[in-house]
């Protein structure tokens, strides 16, 4: 179970690449052909997009092939990608090998999810789901330090090679139980119940369930059919806008490029440490996540979190602001870190979290094998934008008019948590879909 979660980890490396190499690659030009920052920004951006195009059909290829060859498929063209990173004798060679890495991360992302939600007990899937976000941060951390500390070949082979590993190890894993009822192998899902839970456990009450579950999904209306329900419209409509400020947060910005957020900022000797510190933040404080939800509630958190996220970037939109207009402010030279810091944490036990849990909770389970699809397009579609415009902003307005921007779209998202998303701590799903389909929502 746990080593399903190690694609999480794939995805942190493919996600913070670009952040551990940026010095290489922009400033010392250690490839033997010149990477300009206009070229190095749609490097970053083709992985997102990559893993947008490939959001349609990983879903169908574990329908019909299973999960276990899907992923082992996928691991693919990450292989094939840094290997293309590794050997790349002119810029398009980085940009192909970034795309087939983002194909391979739009799996990753995605079916173990589906797979550890479908082989864990109740009882810890929780857990599980909450160590997949601490995987992909540490992930993130991994890529920034040996973006640091390592060559930039063994940065690719060591990169190259874990998926390689991890899609050889997964064809050993058992397929799900789900998956194997779905294919009317009924023997075999009971012998991998009896493994995942004991040979003590009674498996015939869990092959019931999962037998109704799947002839409940085998009769599959039409997406027309399933939308039709104004409740279900309004569902898709709030998570959306809930993956669009996840995203135009600017929480990207951090594997992307806070390697040149810190630099810009004034700690050249110790942007690429700060890095990995902000990172290591982000780990630890997902851990958390799945607790505060619980805890807390989801409206409380979400209104929380955007408006801490506003608070911090507003005060480094105004220190870079400050330093721009020549202003002395090596007084507040902490105040970007410490400011970032409170970003993150903010991030990852709140936005992040609860726009996952209402992923889960808000539609009826006939709609979900639309919506999982068309919000992972439009996650990685909305990553794609933040990490093309970037690079742009800054250099037409500035950094400190940029995060401007971004601060002001999290104060929106406060704004949209306060008017338009229903608590759904404790609620059913009618009820739920009842508040939903109140006029005054969305």
């Amino acid at each position: 179970k746990i080593s399903a979660n190690f694609g999480a980890f794939l995805y942190g490396i493919a996600l913070g690449w670009s952040n551990g190499v940026n010095d290489d690659i922009v400033d010392r030009q250690d490839f033997k052909f010149y990477v300009s920052a206009y070229h190095f920004a749609w490097i970053v951006a083709l992985m997102p997009l990559g893993g947008a195009c490939s959001s349609a059909f990983c879903g169908v290829m574990r329908k019909h092939i299973g999960t276990k060859i899907t992923v082992f498929i996928y691991g693919i063209p990450m292989v094939v990608g840094y290997g293309l990173l590794l050997f790349a004798v002119n810029v398009e060679m980085l940009m192909i090998g970034r795309f087939l890495i983002g194909t391979s991360a739009g799996c990753y992302i995605f079916i173990p999810v589906l797979y550890i939600g479908e082989i864990a007990s109740k009882e810890i899937r929780g857990l599980l789901l909450s160590t997949f976000f601490f995987m992909v941060y540490c992930g993130v951390t991994f890529v920034f330090s040996m973006g640091h500390y390592a060559s930039l070949m063994s940065l690719h082979v060591i990169s190259g090679a874990l998926p390689l590993l991890y899609s050889t190890v997964f064809i050993f894993l058992p397929e799900s139980p789900p998956m194997l009822v779905s294919k009317n192998r009924i023997e075999e899902a009971k012998e991998t119940l009896m493994f995942l839970r004991g040979s003590t456990f009674n498996v015939e009450a869990e092959i019931d369930d999962l037998k109704i579950r799947h002839q409940a999904t085998a009769e599959r209306k039409s997406f027309l059919k399933v939308f039709s329900v104004k409740s279900t419209r309004k569902a898709l409509i709030l998570i959306v806008c809930m993956f669009f400020f996840l995203q135009m947060s600017g929480i990207t910005l951090i594997p992307f490029y806070s390697l040149m957020i810190f630099t810009e900022a004034g700690f050249q000797n110790h942007a690429e440490f700060l890095t990995i510190l902000v990172a290591s933040m982000q780990a630890l404080s997902s851990l958390f996540a799945l607790a505060t939800v619980d805890r807390y509630g989801r409206r409380i958190l979400l209104i929380g979190s955007t408006a801490a996220m506003f608070v911090s970037l507003t005060g480094v939109a105004t220190y870079f602001l400050l330093k721009e207009l020549k202003f002395d402010v090596t007084k507040f030279m902490l105040a970007p870190f410490i400011l970032f810091c409170l970003y993150v944490i903010s991030f990852s036990i709140g936005l992040a979290p609860v726009t996952y849990v209402l992923l889960g909770e808000i539609f009826l389970q006939e709609a979900k094998v639309y919506v999982a699809p068309i919000s992972k397009f439009l996650n990685f579609m909305f990553a794609f934008t933040v990490a093309i415009t970037f690079p742009l902003l800054t250099g037409v307005l500035g950094f400190g008019t940029t995060f401007y921007l971004y601060a002001f779209l999290n104060l929106l998202g406060t704004f949209f948590a306060i008017f338009f998303v229903p608590e759904t701590k404790g609620a059913s799903l009618a009820e739920i879909q009842s508040i939903l389909g109140m006029d005054w929502r969305l």
